[in-house]
C-alpha cells in the first residue's frame, strides 16, 4: 500500500518522492535523511547542510562544478570589476575577500573554490584573463577549468596564451594546491571559446565550443599544429581531444 507522508501541512505520496532509477532519502522513512538535508525540515522549515555566497562589484557567474572520486569538490565562474572600471577590486568567497587586478588586456578573470569532502572551504584561486565557461577534475585532483583565454597565462609546463588572436579557446589545469600545471590554448583568431570540456578515464581532454572566421583567417589551428577549415556561416564549431597535459 502506498503510505503518504505529510510536509508543511500537505500530503505527498511516498512514491512521488521516489526516483525509479535512485534512491533518496525519502526511502528511510522519510525521518532519517541525512543524506537530503533540503527534505529535513527544521523547526518546520527546509535547511541546506551549508552553503556559501559572495561576490564583487561587478558581474559575477557560476560556471560548473565537479567532484571527483575521493568526494574533493570544485566551483568555477566569472568574475568582473565595475562596468567601466580597471584595477585591484575585492571579491568575496565565503568569509575570505580576495584582491583580484583587472586591466584592459585582462578584461575578466575567473576563481576556482574548493571544497574538501567534509565540506570545508578551500582559499579561492584567481585565473586572471581567464572568462571559465565548464570545469572537470582528472583523477590525481587536478581542476580543469575551460573557456576562454585572453591573456598569457604561466604554468609549470610552459606559458599558455592565446594562438592566433586577442582571445581564444583554452583550458588550465590547476592542482589542489592552485598551481597551475599545465593546460592549452587554440583558435582562430574569431570568436572562439571551449563551451564544455570532459575527462576521460586516462585523464584526457575532450573540448567542444564554437570558431569563426576573419577577415585575414579562415580556419582554427590547434595546439599540435593541426588546422581545420571555416566551412561558412556566422560560426563553425570544433570537437578536439587532446593529451593529459594538452
Amino acid at each position: 500500500m502506498d503510505r503518504e507522508l505529510t510536509f508543511e501541512g500537505s500530503d505527498y505520496s511516498l512514491s512521488d518522492l521516489l526516483s525509479p532509477q535512485w534512491r533518496s532519502a525519502a526511502y528511510l522513512d522519510g525521518h532519517d535523511c541525512e543524506d537530503l538535508v533540503v527534505s529535513c525540515p527544521k523547526d518546520g522549515v527546509a535547511v541546506w547542510d551549508s552553503a556559501i555566497a559572495g561576490g564583487g562589484p561587478g558581474d559575477d557567474y557560476s560556471r560548473g562544478a565537479a567532484c571527483d572520486s575521493a568526494g574533493r569538490c570544485v566551483a568555477s565562474g566569472d568574475i568582473r570589476n565595475a562596468e567601466g572600471s580597471f584595477g585591484l577590486y575585492p571579491v568575496q568567497f565565503g568569509s575570505e575577500v580576495v584582491q583580484v587586478d583587472s586591466t584592459p588586456e585582462r578584461p575578466t578573470s575567473s576563481y576556482l573554490l574548493g571544497f574538501k569532502p567534509d565540506g570545508t572551504q578551500e582559499s579561492p584561486v584567481i585565473i586572471p584573463g581567464f572568462a571559465s565557461v565548464d570545469v572537470d577534475m582528472q583523477s590525481n585532483g587536478n581542476a580543469v577549468i575551460a573557456g576562454r583565454l585572453f591573456a598569457e597565462l604561466a604554468t609549470q609546463s610552459g606559458p599558455v596564451a592565446p594562438l592566433v588572436g586577442f582571445a581564444d579557446a583554452g583550458w588550465i589545469a590547476i592542482d589542489p594546491s592552485g598551481v597551475f600545471r599545465y593546460g592549452a590554448a587554440f583558435g582562430s583568431g574569431g570568436a572562439d571559446a571551449i563551451n564544455e570540456i570532459a575527462v576521460g578515464d586516462d585523464d584526457s581532454v575532450v573540448v567542444i565550443g564554437p570558431f569563426g572566421e576573419t577577415s585575414s583567417r579562415q580556419d582554427i589551428e590547434f595546439p599540435d599544429g593541426s588546422t581545420s577549415p571555416f566551412t561558412g556561416g556566422d560560426i563553425d564549431v570544433f570537437v578536439a581531444g587532446m593529451g593529459t597535459s594538452g
